[in-house]
């Protein structure tokens, strides 16, 4: 955000290198790997991943999905332009009933 404001009058900043610059034991902690588990499902529709994806929200589009764990299949998957529960709850609605 302070980018956008700084590039136009020609000023970058390089937010990585600044970081390591003021506090270069913080900047190490910052490349922490992240974990995964691994569980087994033993059937069909008994564990929904549901998310949603906010990257083009500047052109008002908001994906949400879901899909089946153990299938991998494309339970839900809905299009709309604002970021509000009501709507996650309905597609998720959608799926089930």
């Amino acid at each position: 955000m302070i980018n956008d404001l700084l590039l136009p009058k020609g000023i970058l900043i390089w937010v990585c290198a600044s970081t390591h610059r003021l506090d270069p034991f913080v900047h190490d902690g910052l490349k922490l790997v992240i974990r995964s588990y691994s569980y087994c499902v033993p059937s069909p529709n008994y564990v929904w991943h549901i998310d949603g994806n906010h990257k083009l929200i500047r052109w008002r589009i908001v994906i949400r999905g879901g899909i089946d764990d153990y299938s991998r299949v494309i339970v839900a998957l809905k299009l709309s332009t604002d970021n509000c529960a009501h709507k996650m709850l309905s597609c998720f609605e959608n799926c089930v009933f």
